[in-house]
């Protein structure tokens, strides 16, 4: 269950299953919203009218989501988290991102690079 208290978002179950799931994540945002722009003109380069995958753009919004509607802050985070390992392969499989690209920025988003 999740209690909205104006910007403050209050979830009602185990404080170990909370921080699991918060855990890391600025940071994977903030990779992710870099990685997006990045990709996005370098599947241009290739095809001025590439857009990247859905999947892909749905997991990038999803802070914005949280923002606009905090009360459904716990299955956002549920559902970025099933989609986390997808994008990696939509991302491979794209068209207009050459492979040694994609892989690069793939290892950027997992935090190695």
């Amino acid at each position: 269950m999740v209690f909205v208290d104006g910007p403050i978002v209050h979830f009602y179950q185990a404080a170990t299953d909370a921080v699991a799931l918060l855990d890391g994540k600025k940071g994977q945002f903030n990779r992710l919203s870099e990685a997006v722009y990045a990709l996005k003109v370098e599947a241009a380069r290739e095809n001025w009218w590439a857009t990247l995958p859905d999947s892909v753009l749905g997991v990038e919004q999803t802070p914005t989501k949280i923002y606009y509607a905090p009360e459904k802050a716990l299955g956002l985070l549920q559902e970025y988290e099933g989609h986390w390992q997808k994008i990696f392969d939509d991302i491979r499989a794209h068209r207009d991102i050459r492979p040694e690209v994609a892989e690069r920025y793939i290892r950027f988003l997992q935090g190695g690079e």
